[in-house]
């Protein structure tokens, strides 16, 4: 296929950094796509998501969420990518302050990692729960959310991720009045930045 070889320019460009050419690949690619028709494209949720992932990255998430729904409808479920297209549907809802569709999709992704017990996105994801609470003002939600991305951050390894958990953390803590677990999280977070590239 033109399109596929017309996307494969766009992450070229992309991976370099050259977000203007990428982004004329990408939606000469598009169009491309939607003139043979989406469902003659093998895999074609894997190029929708990449191309998500783009539009997500430069700061365009309506077509970032709209690409990303339309990689849902067509991803196969033997693939595996749904985690992944979902948590993307709800970062662009929650860049563009629609927390409740944020949540909703975020909860859907969280119960798909833990039927697959993936503490990796359990993590991440969680995080991404308690940070909507917390911004809410809903202390008591976000407690368990942050404690969980805190956690299976620490048990996989992404340090960033624990960090600003903890942080969060600290922050809920303090909300709340409760500045001996503030001053722990804190310290946590301390011990953390040390070792954060």
């Amino acid at each position: 296929y033109v399109a596929i070889h017309t996307y494969k320019l766009g992450t070229f460009y992309n991976t370099f950094g050259k977000y203007a050419e990428a982004n004329g690949y990408f939606v000469d690619a598009l169009d491309q796509f939607r003139t043979v028709g989406y469902e003659n494209v093998p895999r074609i949720w894997i190029y929708l998501l990449d191309i998500s992932n783009f539009y997500y990255k430069v700061g365009d998430l309506e077509t970032s969420r709209t690409l990303a729904r339309e990689a849902l409808t067509r991803n196969d479920p033997k693939e595996d990518h749904e985690l992944n297209i979902t948590n993307t549907i709800a970062l662009t809802s929650q860049g563009m302050r629609d927390e409740d569709e944020a949540l909703n999709y975020f909860f859907k992704a969280l119960k798909a990692a833990e039927q697959k017990q993936d503490s990796i996105w359990i993590g991440i994801i969680s995080s991404n729960i308690g940070g909507i609470y917390f911004h809410r003002e809903d202390y008591v939600g976000a407690k368990p959310f942050l404690e969980t991305g805190y956690r299976e951050a620490l048990k996989f390894g992404d340090l960033g991720i624990a960090l600003g958990s903890v942080i969060l953390m600290a922050s809920n803590h303090m909300e709340v009045g409760e500045m001996s677990a503030a001053a722990q999280c804190l310290g946590l977070a301390e011990d953390l930045i040390t070792k954060v590239d």
